[in-house]
């Protein structure tokens, strides 16, 4: 089972094209399911389950991680971006601003 639809109206009779395919519809309040669902997987949880869900926290930390790196990394400065410009690009740009600016 790959697709579980938990919803107070799982077959939106109300919404002309709410259907979307499942492989189960359960009727109820999404709150009430789910702690239903995560306390038989608690029970059922055995060491190896429990070591696997550590590992891909794990991973998923470490990628998280990688990510804010990238993202509190200053942006290239113009120096960096003009040296990774080519210069028949950076001579079209130059001209295109100097026929813009006004006469002095």
């Amino acid at each position: 089972m790959k697709w579980i639809q938990i919803d107070i109206d799982p077959l939106k009779s109300d919404f002309p094209s709410g259907e979307f395919p499942t492989d189960m519809r359960i009727q109820g309040d999404c709150a009430v399911i789910l702690q239903q669902v995560l306390d038989v997987v608690e029970a059922r949880a055995d060491d190896a389950y429990r070591r696997r869900v550590s590992e891909r926290i794990a991973a998923g930390a470490a990628l998280r991680e990688a990510s804010a790196k990238r993202r509190a990394a200053p942006a290239p400065t113009r120096a960096l971006a003009a040296r990774s410009t080519p210069p028949r690009v950076r001579d079209a740009e130059r001209k295109a601003v100097a026929g813009r600016r006004p006469p002095q």
